[in-house]
């Protein structure tokens, strides 16, 4: 295919580092003569900054610890569709269509300490979009499914809490003497946290983002009316979460001689999470994640993910059965990667001043 892409970008950063910035993109394909374009793309983000401002001087009160962050983006994209005669081939005319949106997202955030050694952080996602045009539904039982009825021309916007909930977490330190190498200790931080969260099924017709019927078959089928918007679709499905992560640091230090030295050797974090609003395969996959630099300009990455339940008969997917359900077994290995990079500077050598002095002058 032959085509013509234009991008153009614009930023501006603000006190505070806010920033604003601003995108354009034109695709036309040469052959078809279809054009796509992305425009108005604007984004204002501001990072996470205190409620409440703490006087020059002034005691520190529990509220100074509450903090929100604000991001806002306009998102338009459009389309120029020929229409080709199917004899002739001939394009008669252009199909044009034009969605957008405007989206705010803001994260309050608040963190305190309790019993001396535990972290307490309360979680919410707010977000709203507004979009000029939403879609209405009907079910065709020729088709057995539902269908878009009509694109309404008029405001409407969708309001949504994510992951409502609460973490909690703490600091363990272990140290590990090696007297015979040069590495002569080894000091393991680990993190272990737990969090609940909670988000609704936005698809209950209490908040008016789907429209439901009833197939042929009495099963209950939904169209969201914000389907067509820019962003994403509406979630589905109540989701009841219980977050478990431990993140494990080493580091270690070398000595030789009375050179003393202190390096991270790597990280690794296992994760994984239970949903209590499913009927089934409530656990998720168990996530492991290690990262280490064995060299300043060596990077290694190893991902890998487990799950805990048997696979189907078929081979195709899993059944509501964990692995050791008949005996000692560990979770089974989904999937792993390996990556590996290296950074190199080629820069070409440096040019002496004609007034250098020569080696070995005063």
């Amino acid at each position: 295919n032959q085509t013509i892409r234009t991008t153009a970008t614009a930023k501006k950063t603000f006190p505070g580092s806010r920033t604003l910035s601003m995108n354009f993109t034109r695709e036309e394909n040469l052959q078809t003569e279809r054009i796509d374009y992305t425009f108005p793309d604007l984004s204002y983000s501001q990072p996470a900054r205190s409620l409440f401002t703490r006087k020059a001087g002034g005691q520190k009160q529990w509220y100074h610890n509450l903090r929100y962050s604000y991001n806002s983006k306009i998102l338009a994209r459009g389309s120029r569709i020929p229409v080709t005669d199917n004899a002739s081939g001939q394009i008669t005319g252009f199909d044009r269509t034009y969605n957008s949106g405007w989206k705010h997202d803001i994260v309050p955030s608040y963190s305190f300490k309790a019993l001396k050694y535990f972290s307490f952080s309360p979680s919410l996602s707010l977000e709203e979009l507004w979009v000029p045009e939403y879609l209405e539904y009907a079910y065709s039982d020729s088709l057995d499914r539902v269908v878009v009825a009509d694109t309404v021309k008029e405001f409407r916007a969708r309001h949504l809490a994510r992951g409502m909930g609460m973490s909690v977490r703490t600091t363990l330190y272990g140290l590990f003497e090696l007297p015979f190498s040069p590495l002569k200790v080894i000091r393991h931080k680990m993190d272990p946290s737990i969090g609940f969260s909670y988000q609704p099924d936005y698809s209950d017709e209490v908040y008016g983002y789907y429209q439901t019927f009833k197939n042929a078959a009495g099963r209950e089928v939904r169209g969201d009316r914000f389907a067509n918007n820019t962003f994403a679709g509406t979630p589905q499905g109540e989701q009841r979460n219980m977050n478990i992560s431990v993140s494990n640091l080493f580091q270690g230090k070398i000595i030789r001689g009375e050179e003393e030295k202190k390096i991270d050797l790597f990280r690794m974090t296992v994760s994984t999470s239970h949903n209590f609003a499913l009927d089934s395969l409530r656990w998720s996959n168990l996530r492991t994640s290690l990262q280490a630099k064995p060299h300043p300009k060596l990077n290694f990455n190893f991902n890998a993910q487990h799950t805990f339940y048997k696979p189907r008969a078929n081979g195709r997917g899993r059944r509501d059965e964990f692995v050791w359900s008949d005996g000692f077994a560990l979770p089974s290995l989904l999937n792993w990667d390996v990556n590996m990079s290296y950074s190199l500077s080629l820069r070409p050598p440096e040019k002496k001043s004609p007034n250098a002095p020569a080696p070995g002058d005063v």
